[in-house]
């Protein structure tokens, strides 16, 4: 997931808030390392408030914690239909490519 915080332009001045923001961003590529991605999911869904949670980051960045869960699941989707048409052109180019003789199943539904 390319996603990150500093990528949004967040800017501070604190050098605790660019500590927390660097959490939320490497949790953001934990999410896409399957090691590491329930730890990170439970991480963003919980609901604890105590320092160090994601729920209290986002507090101390003055952050709306579920905007940032719905962006993070927003880019996800987007991420996966992009994966999807990839995978659809490509075949359908080595269809092409075959001239013709690929079973087309499948083809049409991911329309």
């Amino acid at each position: 997931m390319n996603l990150t915080l500093q990528e949004e332009r967040i800017k501070t001045e604190n050098p605790d808030a660019n500590l927390w923001r660097a959490v939320i961003d490497q949790a953001i590529e934990d999410l896409s390392q399957p090691k590491l991605r329930q730890a990170a999911v439970d991480w963003f869904a919980s609901t604890a408030q105590v320092p160090g949670s994601f729920r209290w980051a986002c507090d101390h960045l003055d952050l709306n914690p579920s905007a940032v869960w719905a962006a993070l699941k927003k880019a996800k989707e987007l991420e996966k239909t992009c994966a999807t048409l990839e995978s659809v052109f490509l075949r359908h180019s080595l269809n092409q490519a075959a001239g013709g003789l690929l079973p087309t199943r499948g083809l049409r539904s991911a329309w």
